[in-house]
């Protein structure tokens, strides 16, 4: 996920922020915002009902690819054959104007109790699919997902901006849940609460005794914003054993010999 500078700079007056999602399916087409009210915007109404869980992304070889995990409580009626492949447009938005930050289709998605969990990745992703069985020696899996099993709320902290050193640099008050473990919300996500950032979900590319390092530069980090912060996992075995207890869903391959 990616918000320019130039958007960010038109939200400084403290207008309120949420997504936007618009899910395109063959037969239909259904609009829903994180706001707490409907939006109507652009000749479209948004209705008020799914929350951004996580977001994650990579990388490879110069081909973006974005995992984004939603939990959208649906109250139109929507098959798992429907959602599964359709296009996915997500926005940022303030009440007079949206901003698109991400544009897919959803790989996986699974229901339970009307509320949809789905996976959505790049378009471009489709030209990097790999035919037949893929090995690695790191975990596939997005951290947090369904197949992972972790719940991300056991691994998190709130926490507050006590200090801003630099626009992707900031000194929080959060608390590690394991002490031992040096940089334990390396590779996480953040969550931020309250000030010009609130509802806006961010990458952590490094921390170190309580500096978070973001992994996009950002303008708007106030003394006194309230976050919430979640720990980071790096797809490792010994990450997943050590670090979560998870290694009974570690899905990678760290023995195989490529030779």
């Amino acid at each position: 996920m990616y918000i320019t500078e130039e958007f960010l700079e038109k939200i400084k007056n403290g207008e309120t922020i949420f997504y936007l999602l618009e899910i395109k399916t063959i037969n239909k087409e259904i609009y829903l915002t994180t706001n707490d009210v409907n939006v109507y915007l652009n000749e479209k109404m948004y209705q008020s009902g799914f929350i951004v869980d996580s977001f994650s992304s990579s990388n490879t070889t110069n081909i973006s690819s974005y995992t984004i995990n939603l939990l959208i409580n649906i109250q139109e009626k929507i098959t798992l054959e429907e959602i599964l492949s359709s296009n996915i447009i997500l926005k940022i938005s303030t009440n007079y104007e949206s901003f698109v930050i991400f544009n897919g289709f959803v790989s996986q998605a699974n229901i339970e109790n009307n509320l949809i969990s789905i996976e959505i990745v790049s378009k471009l992703e489709k030209l990097n699919q790999t035919i037949g069985n893929l090995f690695s020696p790191i975990c596939r899996e997005c951290f947090g997902n369904k197949k992972c099993k972790i719940d991300l709320n056991q691994y998190s902290s709130n926490g507050e901006i006590i200090n801003v050193i630099s626009n992707d640099c900031f000194v929080g008050n959060h608390q590690e849940n394991n002490k031992t473990h040096i940089g334990y919300y390396k590779y996480g996500m953040i969550k931020f609460l309250t000030g010009k950032l609130t509802g806006i979900t961010m990458q952590i590319k490094d921390e170190i005794e309580n500096k978070i390092f973001l992994l996009q530069n950002t303008s708007l980090l106030n003394i006194g914003d309230k976050y919430i912060i979640y720990a980071g996992c790096d797809k490792t075995m010994a990450t997943c054993q050590n670090k979560f207890n998870n290694i009974i869903n570690f899905r990678g391959e760290p023995f195989i010999n490529n030779q």
